[in-house]
């Protein structure tokens, strides 16, 4: 929040954080009936902080992927959160295709629609809003990545990378890079939109469905 929140706000976002913390609260002593070592672990690092307790934001939830190397983890739960985040690299990846699709439907508008000062700075304004969810959603994706790298050796998973792969920055171009001088047979869509399906058949790569959006939208 701002400097200039109102009561009703902080107290919304007390509110949100007490309820999110009884839930993380809630959440960690069933973790603890899985894997009883992290009690310990938690014990030793709360003697180190003074016993202060931690902001909600703050709280490490020491998932699989994350204490898998230092204590003994059921192989089923490495499976559980490799399914979620398997399934939420695809799902944020779907997010990152939409918000292209908007910045780059937006940079059409802003030069076919926006004049005069005013409008320059609004359309720029929003396209900085956009760029700014797209990095977030982007940093997401490699922090879910990270996780899938280190669950993937214990589970024997390999195919994955071939499918979920590591997202540069040059990955994110807009579409509208598809409008330059360059040649028909040189233009070439970014691996994030030639990725298809969560299933069997996850690993066909497919350009038709993308570029029937791109011309729908843009033509």
């Amino acid at each position: 929040m701002g400097p200039h929140a109102t009561n009703l706000q902080q107290a919304k976002l007390v509110e949100r954080s007490n309820t999110l913390r009884r839930r993380i609260d809630a959440w960690i002593e069933i973790q603890h009936l899985y894997i009883p070592q992290l009690a310990s672990i938690r014990a030793t690092v709360d003697q180190e902080g003074g016993g202060k307790p931690l902001a909600v934001h703050d709280i490490e939830l020491h998932l699989p992927s994350m204490i898998h190397s230092v204590v003994h983890c059921d192989i089923i739960l490495l499976q559980y959160e490799w399914d979620l985040r398997y399934a939420q690299g695809h799902s944020t990846l779907n997010d990152l295709r939409g918000l292209l699709l908007m910045e780059s439907m937006m940079f059409k508008s802003k030069g076919r629609h926006s004049r005069g000062q005013r409008q320059q700075t609004r359309s720029i304004n929003l396209l900085k809003r956009v760029r700014t969810r797209i990095q977030a959603t982007a940093s997401k994706y490699r922090q879910i990545r990270t996780s899938l790298q280190a669950l993937a050796t214990p589970l024997l998973q390999f195919k994955w990378c071939d499918i979920l792969r590591v997202l540069e920055d040059d990955d994110m171009a807009t579409l509208t890079s598809l409008d330059n001088d360059t040649s028909e047979g040189r233009k070439k869509l970014k691996w994030i939109w030639t990725v298809e399906g969560t299933g069997a058949d996850a690993d066909k790569c497919s350009q038709s469905g993308t570029l029937r959006r791109y011309l729908f939208v843009f033509c």
